[in-house]
């Protein structure tokens, strides 16, 4: 997923947001330096995680506000306006368009939607087998083991001889 800060109030550049952690604020060792006196020296962290971006504000005087809503954390969606003390943003998501090579992709295990859940466009399968029964559901079921077990809560208990 890529990720960007698009200025909403003054002509300064997209900001886009590389790392999956990203600490907003006015210091210049910040990941997202942004000039401004009304944000904190670390401001918020923007984090980005399998397709989510989730901003947490620092506890910062000015604080961090989405939507026009002061947060202390939220999840963002597409075109979701933040502020960082008076510095206004909208956040501008858009899928990766590079393709993971399949070298990548087998030796990390990862598997496609296809292999996990198989092809969308096949019919159902049949009903699976049944599983087999545990040794003491079969003792039960042929009428040996003493139902009387059984507590008042609906919990199992062993047979004690």
């Amino acid at each position: 997923m890529k990720a960007a800060l698009v200025p909403l109030d003054h002509t300064g550049p997209i900001i886009p947001l590389i790392k999956p952690v990203n600490v907003v604020g006015r210091h210049p060792s910040c990941d997202v330096h942004i000039d401004n006196d009304s944000l904190s020296r670390r401001h918020a962290v923007l984090v980005l995680t399998d397709g989510l971006v989730v901003v947490r504000d620092l506890i910062t005087t000015n604080g961090t506000r989405v939507n026009s809503q002061r947060v202390k954390w939220a999840a963002l969606m597409p075109n979701d306006k933040i502020t960082f003390g008076t510095a206004r943003y909208r956040l501008d998501l858009a899928p990766d368009t590079e393709n993971i090579p399949d070298r990548v992709v087998a030796e990390s295990g990862f598997k496609s939607m296809t292999e996990l859940f198989g092809n969308p466009d096949s019919p159902v399968p049949g009903p699976i087998d049944q599983p087999q029964p545990l040794s003491h559901e079969s003792e039960y079921d042929a009428g040996l083991g003493d139902d009387s077990q059984n507590t008042e809560l609906g919990g199992w208990r062993p047979i004690l001889e």
